[in-house]
């Protein structure tokens, strides 16, 4: 579906979802791959056709520039599949933001579209960011004709510190559904590749010179 949270995916989150996210974080995890130090995992969720997949890894990089890659949007492009456009809607807090994706999807599928909130929680004591996305009703910013609405159940980013700081261990989880036409098997199909693609997407873009330190994980560097 994409290379990133996302990706590195809509109807309102609703009270079910919720439900289906709490699962994420218990036990019941499948390993399907393990390559260039990325281990890929699955999950069946209840009451869904799709499964969750989980990308862990260690990134070559301080958390404050793996974190400036995933939040900066004007960069998106560089490196997330298909994006067509992703841009901040509203900064809510400091640490909280509405935003909005859209994905160009081969002929003959339309292409997908997502709003979400991404937020930042910071756990100073465990030196851990845990960046996540979840999909929200937005009135300004209503489903059209040409895309369609896609819903993401969970998707999150846990980054923890490794060899004082330098390095950073990665745990990517995501649950999104495309909606529309697309079998589940096809669906499943393309999303256990977002794990490995997105992880190694980073370990490229962090390389990059001009890649700023984010200021909320420079603290915990």
């Amino acid at each position: 579906m994409h290379k990133v949270l996302i990706i590195f995916v809509f109807s309102a989150f609703c009270v079910y979802a919720e439900c289906r996210a709490e699962t994420l974080d218990e036990g019941g995890w499948e390993r399907i791959s393990n390559s260039d130090g990325i281990e890929v995992s699955r999950k069946t969720v209840p009451n869904s056709a799709l499964f969750a997949f989980k990308g862990e890894a260690d990134i070559d990089a301080p958390m404050s520039k793996v974190l400036s890659v995933i939040r900066d949007t004007s960069r998106a492009k560089e490196w997330v599949d298909r994006v067509n456009e992703i841009r901040l809607v509203k900064q809510i807090t400091p640490n909280e933001r509405l935003e909005y994706y859209h994905i160009e999807i081969p002929w003959p599928l339309k292409d997908r579209d997502f709003v979400y909130i991404s937020k930042i929680e910071v756990d100073k004591v465990a030196k851990k960011i845990i960046f996540s996305i979840r999909s929200v009703e937005e009135p300004s910013l209503p489903p059209n004709s040409k895309n369609v609405r896609g819903a993401i159940y969970n998707t999150t980013l846990t980054l923890t510190p490794v060899d004082g700081g330098k390095r950073t261990h990665a745990i990517g989880v995501a649950h999104t559904d495309p909606k529309g036409a697309v079998p589940s098997w096809i669906v499943n199909l393309i999303q256990k590749g977002w794990p490995e693609n997105t992880i190694k997407n980073v370990r490229k873009q962090v390389k990059k010179p001009d890649i700023v330190d984010d200021p909320v994980a420079k603290e915990l560097d």
